[in-house]
């Protein structure tokens, strides 16, 4: 019959991918990325039926860094002077350079001097790296190349931290992008401790507080309403009773990001992950695949504190193996894990782990999660699945 568009060619580039009226999908010509289907990389000079089409995903490249992007970043150091919030407006060339438009951090530095940085990559695996210059930086793009999470060294052994970066949209944004419900998780730095809450937030900037958990246990929300939220129209997330709080909504709109002073405690610096609640239905199959996560572990001395970073391979039945781990101090290995469960909701808890929870975004791509560590450490991860 006659050929007719297909969504399961979609994106499959300089190839020839139709659908017949019986419903069978052919594809030939180029092939060197897998691109056809058939899962073999080898070119097809004739059109010839693909059962099973295998998906196409188009790889990483440095490229797909190209735009600008928020970093919001929770830096561990040495002194209490390096253990700080910042965050960085960077405009990324497609070479692997970013220009600093904007900085800012808890010290009241707003200087862009030295925050231009050269150097980066970007794997086929979305692997992103910087070396060579004064950081030291490992992370993962998302599978829709809009946010990205970092872990990193300074270089000179004072500082480690974690980031999250996110590319600004030209979409236009509004305060009625942050109506629904959302669930945060924070950790701090300076005075360690992580807390979750859930917010419902309406058009006009205010919150009101549905659930609350901190790492001391308690579970009394803090606040009745929070008001003075606002989402400018590029996507910045400001509160008019925070004024250190600075975020970005993701151009998806089903994320925020952002970093501020604690409201409890002077000497601690926050990072917050918001992640709204769609209504989309999850289930803990939603797990299965490969996911790279990259944390943080803040700590009142003498525990240790820094960053960490593994790969796991899930199945769909809550199991998961770890491929790859590193942290801060060296340390190359990690744990497998059974009891790992997604709710309905899309909130995701680990059996034997009583202080883990987490929440799962509505593309079902990234996490969010915090726990205690059981060493006198708070761990906050950002999980990112890979293709």
């Amino acid at each position: 019959g006659a050929a007719i568009p297909s969504k399961a060619c979609a994106g499959r580039g300089p190839v020839n991918c139709e659908m017949s009226s019986d419903g069978t999908i052919i594809s030939w010509g180029k092939n060197d990325s897998g691109q056809l289907g058939d899962g073999t990389t080898t070119a097809g000079q004739s059109p010839v039926p693909i059962e099973n089409p295998t998906p196409y995903v188009k790889p990483f490249e440095l490229a797909d860094l190209k735009g600008t992007w928020y970093a919001h970043t929770l830096d561990l150091g040495a002194t209490a002077a390096r253990t700080r919030w910042n965050y960085t407006k960077w405009k990324f060339d497609g070479s692997g350079n970013a220009t600093c438009l904007e900085y800012s951090n808890s010290n009241g530095d707003h200087s862009c001097e030295g925050h231009s940085v050269g150097g980066w990559s970007v794997s086929n695996t979305g692997i992103v790296t910087l070396t060579g210059g004064e950081e030291s930086i490992n992370g993962l793009l998302s599978l829709d190349k809009s946010l990205g999470v970092l872990t990193m060294n300074d270089g000179r052994g004072t500082v480690v931290g974690l980031g999250i970066l996110t590319k600004t949209s030209t979409i236009p944004f509004s305060n009625a992008d942050m109506k629904g419900t959302w669930y945060i998780h924070s950790l701090a730095v300076g005075s360690a401790r992580w807390f979750r809450v859930k917010v419902s937030l309406d058009e006009l900037g205010n919150t009101t507080c549905l659930e609350y958990m901190d790492s001391d246990g308690t579970n009394i929300c803090p606040f009745v309403t929070d008001p003075g939220w606002a989402l400018a129209a590029d996507g910045v997330v400001t509160n008019s009773n925070r004024s250190t709080l600075h975020g970005i909504m993701s151009k998806d709109k089903q994320t925020m990001v952002m970093t501020l002073d604690d409201d409890g405690d002077p000497n601690a610096y926050d990072l917050w992950v918001m992640v709204k609640m769609t209504g989309t239905v999850f289930s803990t199959v939603d797990l299965e695949g490969t996911w790279n996560s990259h944390g943080l572990v803040s700590a009142d001395s003498p525990n240790w504190q820094g960053w960490n970073y593994s790969k796991h391979s899930f199945d769909g039945a809550g199991n998961s193996v770890w491929l790859e781990a590193n942290d801060s101090s060296g340390d190359h290995t990690s744990s497998n894990h059974s009891g790992w469960s997604v709710a309905a909701d899309g909130v995701v808890t680990l059996a034997g782990q009583p202080s883990l929870h987490g929440i799962m975004s509505d593309d079902k791509q990234i996490m969010a999660t915090t726990m205690n560590d059981g060493l006198g450490g708070y761990d906050m991860r950002i999980w990112i699945k890979m293709q």
